[in-house]
């Protein structure tokens, strides 16, 4: 019975992962409606403190388990909503570009690194060599926005030349998305075929979000 327990406690957690993200994202739209202010939102990578094969040191251990929103005020700066959230332990976000266009698409930004005093530290601690370290600013991040009307600044289509047969404009059926998998899956396409995954998707004209979850036939 023993398998089969994990296995439900693991498809419970990608399912509550994806509601948090999902109630995140819808949280940061209507932040951004109500208060007529650009909000970002910021996918961040580290290492988890739990993980050995995971140090600050090497950030292509790191991967990406966590995310915050911002309120861009006048001057420009973004200036934190609320904490940082972070997905449960066994789930991360997969950042191939097939599966998380968000995270590894050409669009994207290079991951960004912490450079203000703005910006958080990511809470924990890591054993380096027998020393506990902190997390702190070790991490990386990605990040889009909602504008105060909804729509995000992501573009319209993505690495396709698809056109909406509708109105004849770009597809804004949204190749925007990020998908949840569990911890121990690598992050390629290959690994969550057959698996429980779910997939959440950003329409860039309008901000709002679907998700996914195909099952394993």
């Amino acid at each position: 019975t023993i398998p089969a327990a994990t296995t439900m406690i693991r498809g419970s957690q990608l399912s509550q992962a994806a509601q948090l993200m999902n109630d995140h994202l819808n949280y940061a739209r209507q932040v951004a409606i109500s208060k007529s202010r650009p909000v970002e939102i910021r996918f961040y990578r580290f290492a988890d403190p739990e993980i050995p094969d995971e140090t600050p040191d090497d950030p292509e251990t790191w991967r990406f388990r966590a995310m915050q929103t911002f309120e861009v005020v006048e001057s420009g700066a973004s200036v934190p909503v609320g904490k940082i959230t972070r997905l449960p332990q066994t789930v991360v976000m997969n950042r191939s570009e097939e599966l998380s266009t968000l995270l590894g698409d050409e669009w994207a930004q290079p991951y960004q690194k912490p450079n203000s005093g703005m910006d958080p530290e990511i809470p924990g601690e890591i054993r380096v060599d027998g020393k506990q370290v902190k997390t702190g600013h070790s991490y990386e991040f990605v990040s889009f926005r909602f504008h105060p009307d909804g729509s995000t600044n992501l573009p319209l289509i993505t690495g396709s030349t698809a056109i909406d047969e509708v109105g004849s404009r770009p597809s804004s059926g949204g190749r925007w998305y990020i998908t949840l998998q569990g911890a121990e899956q690598k992050d390629t396409r290959q690994t969550v075929e057959g698996i429980n995954f779910y997939t959440l998707q950003i329409d860039p004209a309008t901000g709002n979000v679907r998700s996914y979850r195909p099952n394993a036939s």
